[in-house]
């Protein structure tokens, strides 16, 4: 299968190992990465933050991206990003009155999955150590996105893949539904709200015991990092498919300090 890779603006710009251990993940399954070249941000914090507008020109350069590569899915390492482009793109388009680009914006946003729900519902991945070797002798915990659970309705694919990695322990996060408190703009609009969740959000990973929070959506994982890392707690965070690609052969390194490295990943 040819499978193309949305990035997302945070994974490039912040963590492209991300990006690297889905690649990782996918070629391990035998299957072709593309990485459509004009690429940018998919306009989801313009249309949150009320932008809705100018986020139309931000849209047309992601279908004209996707339009311009073959592919027979398209894949990103980010809830909140493909939430945007299954169920904001078309919306947006058609408030402008672009019923063309709102056309095959849909198409796009059909083709497009976030990485656990490609890996389970169309590659067939149930067993991460059995079919693609993952193993991560570490104890987590697992913070479950918004958009993933709410907009995308993943359900518990993300953990399901997590529990199935060998060697790895996962400790429950209590009221792991409730939000991390980032929501793009809204923790630099709303910072005072946002800080109070965020404090919310580290007390119940810290209460886990466990010295690492997984998640799926780098966005969450890095406001919760930084919250984790100001409070001085050594607690770290890793995203899942960092998870998924560590192998005995291979491994994603994880230190003292409850940071990750990831060189040993090509």
């Amino acid at each position: 299968m040819r499978i193309a890779l949305f990035a997302t603006c945070i994974v490039d710009a912040m963590y492209p190992q991300v990006a690297v251990a889905t690649v990782t993940i996918l070629e391990r399954l035998g299957h072709e990465v593309v990485f459509p070249a004009g690429q940018a941000c998919c306009g989801q914090m313009h249309v949150n933050s009320g932008y809705a507008d100018a986020s139309v020109p931000v849209i047309r350069n992601h279908v004209r991206a996707f339009e311009a590569e073959e592919w027979d899915v398209a894949v990103a390492p980010s809830g909140s990003c493909v939430a945007s482009v299954k169920h904001q793109h078309a919306q947006m388009a058609r408030r402008v009155g672009d019923a063309d680009l709102a056309t095959r914006a849909e198409v796009i946003g059909r083709g497009t999955f976030e990485l656990s729900a490609l890996l389970t519902d169309v590659l067939g991945v149930t067993d991460a150590a059995a079919q693609l070797g993952s193993w991560f002798p570490h104890r987590i915990t697992y913070h479950p996105s918004c958009h993933g659970m709410r907009l995308l309705r993943l359900g518990d694919r993300q953990l399901d893949l997590l529990r199935s990695v060998e060697g790895i322990e996962v400790n429950p996060l209590p009221h792991a539904e409730e939000c991390c408190g980032f929501g793009g703009t809204f923790s630099v609009k709303n910072a005072a709200v946002s800080t109070a969740m965020l404090d919310d959000k580290v007390a119940n990973v810290v209460a886990t015991g466990a010295p690492l929070c997984a998640g799926g959506d780098a966005s969450c994982l890095m406001h919760m990092g930084g919250g984790l890392s100001r409070q001085h707690t050594g607690v770290g965070t890793v995203h899942l498919a960092q998870v998924l690609a560590s192998t005995r052969e291979d491994p994603l390194v994880f230190d003292g300090a409850a940071q990750l490295q990831g060189g040993a990943l090509r």
